[in-house]
């Protein structure tokens, strides 16, 4: 009823809805008249419905929304209106137009990653199981309908579940074999390799690190080396010569140490140990046809490797002299050193001196600030992880005491009015929990009835939450009811437990980032793995208790796939090209990893982060252990956060049933073969649609990433944050305004009193701590390299402002009561939490919704 009235309202305001309704109107009534289903049609009901001109109007109307639809990038509605002119043509009995409609339809639902969307992927191949029927071909028609019975049961859809059985006991009937293997039918989606335009451009693909491109002196704590090493003198001194033209560009000394590993002089075959002052940041392997076997070569080349592996300010540049990448890529399986380099470094795709000016000097002028991230990062992931589990003792303390809180007051009142703060703490502990307990109900909440319902389908860590919530909660209000708790604490808890979640979420989500690749690539290759239990099918389908709070500001996107196919690798960059173009902040390797950098540290931070993971599986990818860790990885991360939501786009002609597939890819094989379940990893075949469904699928607007709130309701929060970021940044400001005032105490003191005397000492010292925790926020992300210090401040200003603010946000609490102190130590992390939130949006952008 409601989806009517909506259509009618739609109608009213766009020409491609109206036409749409119109055209389903028409064939509604000329419909009714039959009185039978699809598969019961009779030739003599196909004469007359093709003399009905309801249905030649309802036909006119589907073309023209089709037409339209297209044209305003609507593709799922135009995928909607082909469905519907595909009906009109089988009622018509023209079978060849209504087969064209209803495949054309069919590749763009069977591609949607939303699960939801698949009960018309589910009628499509119910039509065309029945059109096969009509036409005797039997085993075509087995095939459909099966995929259709699969889906229907999937979606809990009785009605399409029992059309499907009917019409496959007509099959029967008349010869069909239901317990026939039903594989895909691969030409039905289409050929992928058709939807791969080769539309690169050096801009798109350009995979050098431009973050600084200043010029002139810098100031340094080291003088940095650069090792140069390759097989013969000849392309060294050639490859020096162009280094050498960088030294002004470096800003600092550099030294560039040699080796030449067939040079005639013995001298040249060794590297000079550098000096203590020395700093080796990066090296250069000029790589030459006939160095490429040559042990000492490879023995240095796997060393720099386990460098660039560990380190973060180390960079290793491949030089490619006299061979080209395809020699490389063809050479990869049989040399091991190759093979390494491709999977451990980025490598150009086209190496020349411009590149290593592109590469080395940026690196070279801040590499500094890069190993100070770096140990930032990685303390804060930790710092966070372990945070995250002290707050979860916290709650489970708190639900303990509220189960057992309300009983112990109905046997021993004494003993707990007895206990120091029993109403005040019996109030914060209700408000702490009423937020985290309740923040799950809040992730179905928001995403209304439908969506609330399909996420609590077969989740049992759902069922068990609920009663436990129930309890607690009770628990919790009957006791400080009967304590007669104040309500100013409940505000302080419900403020309080808003902060502890998000960081227990984000305590999660460092467990996440500190997934290693290199393990899981061990992993890969595990028989076990060909287990579905283990893999795709492990864990509840939804987790809306570990995942993030807010949803990311634009969609990260993670695009995995093999180099080694072409076919690939082209689909890979239209993707993300696509994707770019949406609004949508995807992750290529190639275009987003700096030449020289750790593949490996760059993939492990990127899959950490990315809330869509998107796997193109071709047959060589199904082979590779590398695109096998990055699965396993997004299989983590899902299970630890509720994130990624996991799209693998499998080529439906490969045949996975024998090696050298991996084992992991075997079970995924197997899965995709059977019907989609909400919440699970999807599985959609690769075809001609691929590219444009999945790439308008997953723009901003239309994916929704896994959190608890959902974009459209994050919309209050991220404007109190627009208003809460240039509050903060005040306390640049008020730092050197209050901290003089602080340290004079012969000032302080009347100032302090003056405030008390207002009544303003709770709301100025609530105000202070904000200040103190976005400039502490502030200078962290300043000193450990995360952002550039601002020209007019410098590095050394924030920390000034935030000693003053600390020192004056201790001698306001020495005068400020419980509560305020409670509250001022919330919003201090709030004003840490919101700096944080503000430089990942001033990185990433905030993308327009899409329509």
């Amino acid at each position: 009823m409601l989806d009517r009235v909506a259509e009618r309202v739609a109608a009213g305001s766009d020409p491609r809805f109206e036409a749409f309704v119109n055209g389903k109107r028409s064939y509604e009534a000329a419909v009714a008249e039959v009185g039978r289903q699809f598969h019961d049609l009779t030739p003599a009901d196909f004469e007359r419905a093709r003399h009905d001109t309801r249905l030649d109007d309802a036909r006119r109307q589907f073309e023209n929304a089709v037409e339209l639809s297209e044209r305003a990038n609507a593709i799922v509605d135009a995928a909607t209106a082909r469905y519907q002119l595909g009906l009109v043509h089988h009622l018509r009995g023209e079978h060849e137009a209504a087969r064209e409609a209803l495949v054309g339809a069919l590749r763009v639902f069977a591609a949607l990653p939303d699960v939801e969307m698949s009960k018309p992927a589910s009628d499509c191949h119910y039509h065309l199981g029945v059109l096969a029927l009509h036409e005797h071909r039997l085993a075509d028609a087995v095939r459909q309908l099966q995929r259709a019975r699969l889906i229907d049961n999937a979606l809990s859809d009785l009605s399409g579940a029992s059309l499907s059985e009917q019409a496959m006991a007509r099959c029967i009937a008349e010869g069909g074999n239901a317990d026939a293997p039903a594989p895909w039918d691969a030409e039905l989606f289409g050929r992928w390799e058709s939807a791969i335009v080769q539309e690169a451009t050096p801009d798109a693909l350009d995979t050098t690190d431009q973050s600084d491109r200043k010029r002139g002196p810098i100031a340094y704590n080291q003088r940095e080396v650069v090792l140069l090493a390759s097989h013969t003198v000849e392309a060294n001194d050639a490859v020096e010569e162009q280094l050498e033209t960088l030294g002004d560009e470096m800003g600092r000394p550099v030294v560039i140490s040699r080796v030449a590993f067939a040079a005639a002089r013995p001298e040249l075959r060794r590297l000079p140990e550098p000096e203590p002052d020395q700093h080796v940041c990066a090296a250069v392997l000029v790589l030459e046809r006939e160095g490429l076997d040559d042990a000492a070569f490879q023995q240095f080349g796997f060393a720099c490797i386990q460098q660039v592996m560990m380190r973060a300010d180390f960079r290793l540049l491949v030089y490619l002299y006299d061979v080209d990448l395809h020699e490389l890529r063809a050479i990869a399986d049989e040399n091991a050193f190759v093979a390494e380099l491709f999977d451990t470094t980025q490598v150009a795709e086209h190496p020349a001196g411009d590149v290593l000016r592109r590469s080395l000097v940026p690196f070279i002028r801040r590499v500094e600030r890069v190993a100070a991230a770096e140990r930032w990062r990685n303390a804060r992931l930790r710092a966070t992880s372990g945070l995250s589990s002290v707050i979860g003792i916290v709650f489970r303390v708190a639900v303990i005491l509220a189960v057992a809180g309300y009983p112990m007051l109905r046997w021993f009142p004494d003993v707990v009015r007895a206990v120091p703060f029993a109403a005040k703490l019996a109030a914060f502990n209700t408000g702490m929990l009423a937020f985290a307990l309740q923040a799950p109900l809040l992730f179905l909440l928001v995403r209304g009835p439908r969506a609330g319902l399909s996420a609590s389908q077969g989740n049992r860590a759902l069922g068990r939450y609920l009663l436990l919530c129930g309890i607690a909660m009770f628990g919790a209000n009957a006791t400080q009811q009967a304590v007669d708790g104040p309500g100013s604490w409940i505000w302080l808890g419900l403020g309080a437990g808003l902060v502890l979640d998000t960081v227990r979420r984000a305590g999660w989500n460092a467990r996440r980032q500190l997934l290693d690749l290199g393990d899981l690539q061990k992993e890969a290759t595990d028989e076990a793995h060909g287990d579905r239990s283990r893999t795709i099918d492990d864990g509840e389908p939804h987790n809306p208790f570990t995942c993030p709070f807010l949803p990311a500001p634009a969609p990260r996107i993670f695009i995995s796939y093999s180099r080694s196919s072409e076919q690939a690798a082209g689909l890979a960059t239209a993707l993300f090209q696509d994707l770019t173009r949406a609004g949508s902040t995807p992750f290529l390797d190639r275009a987003s990893i700096p030449v020289g950098a750790s593949w490996r540290r760059a993939l492990n931070q990127h899959l950490g982060e990315c809330d869509a993971f998107v796997c193109i599986l071709d047959a060589k990818s199904l082979q590779r252990p590398w695109v096998g860790a990055e699965v396993l990885a997004a299989l983590a991360a899902r299970r630890l956060t509720g994130t990624p939501d996991i799209l693998l786009l499998l080529d439906p002609s490969v045949d996975a049933t024998q090696p050298p597939v991996l084992p992991l890819f075997r079970g995924i094989c197997e899965a995709f073969h059977e019907a989609p379940i909400p919440g699970r990893p999807r599985i959609v075949p690769l075809g001609s649609e691929t590219r444009r469904v999945t790439s308008w699928a997953l723009a901003p607007g239309r994916f929704q990433p896994m959190a608890v709130l959902t974009r459209l309701s994050a919309v209050p929060v991220w404007m109190a944050l627009t208003v809460l970021a240039p509050i903060g940044g005040l306390g640049f400001l008020a730092g050197f305004i209050l901290g003089p005032i602080a340290l004079l105490q012969g000032t302080t003191q009347p100032f302090v009193s003056w405030l008390q005397g207002k009544g303003w000492l709770g709301w100025g010292l609530v105000l202070v701590t904000f200040w103190v925790g976005s400039m502490a926020r502030h200078t962290v992300a300043i000193w450990a390299g995360e952002r550039q210090p601002a020209p007019e401040f410098g590095a050394l200003v924030p920390a000034i402002s935030v000693v003053g603010l600390f020192w004056m946000a201790q001698l306001l609490a020495l005068r400020a009561e419980a509560l305020w102190l409670g509250w001022a130590l919330v919003v201090g992390v709030a004003g840490w939490w919101v700096v944080g939130v503000g430089m990942r949006v001033s990185t990433e952008g905030v993308a327009a919704p899409r329509t």
